[in-house]
């Protein structure tokens, strides 16, 4: 029978246990992944942007998440600042291009955000694709 000890454990499990002993149980506010993924190709011109984050996102009127595409376009962000009762979709930023995407081009958006509990990003949130040719299909 093999005896497990701390050696044998991987670095982050490791890590995560410190964490745990430590009293540490919350998470820094992070993103998670994007819809599309970055690097993704052939991405549908009609796209909407998602990006998920580990902790709900605040939406106050004044002072709604800062966007930017590259290259520029206009867009809006979802959810503005509608009251919203479902706590996956406040953890989750959409940005909407109002016209299509170009096609064969290279975007880049970038979300900076903060948790309902004033918590920022470290960095923004970023993802970079490229488009297909066809408005409503990836190639």
């Amino acid at each position: 029978m093999t005896q497990l000890t701390l050696r044998a454990l991987p670095r982050a499990l490791l890590a995560s246990l410190v964490l745990l002993l430590a009293g540490c149980d919350e998470e820094a506010f992070t993103l998670l992944y994007t819809d599309p993924y970055d690097g993704d190709t052939g991405v549908s011109r009609m796209r909407q942007i998602a990006f998920v984050f580990n902790q709900e996102v605040d939406f106050p009127p004044s002072q709604p998440p800062e966007v930017s595409i590259s290259p520029e376009m206009e867009f809006d962000v979802f959810p503005t600042s509608a009251p919203l009762e479902d706590f996956d979709i406040k953890r989750v930023v959409v940005v909407i291009p109002l016209a299509l995407l170009a096609p064969d081009t290279e975007y880049t958006v970038t979300v900076r955000a903060r948790s309902v509990d004033g918590e920022s990003l470290s960095e923004p949130a970023r993802v970079r694709f490229v488009t297909g040719r066809e408005p409503n299909s990836a190639e």
